[in-house]
């Protein structure tokens, strides 16, 4: 797929008015306006779980990284496409509330989160 192809269709794009767009699709803005392109919404979606199954059900296409995107491709009949430009590692945090901040089997959460994401 090339840029024109890419920009030329409708995305769903992780992100709505009321949480705002996924740190994933501002990078992929920036790198787009740094090339004079853009993309169209065809649906804002609040969560990437959603992404699959409408990409899958539609003509529509989303943006997402190859390791979520594997969790799917059995079960959700998926094309998948390089992107047609490059793009650098996205940083991932955690944020909780502060109230949740001292809470042991918060913390043990966390901890276990950083685990899993580090075999990564």
């Amino acid at each position: 797929m090339d840029i024109e192809a890419y920009q030329g269709l409708r995305h769903v794009i992780l992100g709505s008015s009321f949480t705002g767009l996924s740190t994933l699709e501002r990078t992929l803005d920036d790198i787009l306006d740094a090339q004079d392109a853009t993309r169209s919404a065809g649906a804002r979606i609040p969560s990437a779980l959603l992404s699959p199954h409408i990409v899958a059900s539609t003509d529509m296409i989303a943006t997402l990284p190859t390791r979520f995107v594997d969790q799917f491709r059995d079960n959700v009949p998926l094309q998948v496409f390089d992107l047609p430009f490059r793009t650098s590692p996205l940083p991932v945090s955690m944020i909780w509330h502060e109230r949740t901040h001292q809470s042991g089997a918060m913390t043990w959460l966390r901890q276990a989160i950083r685990n899993v994401a580090k075999a990564y």
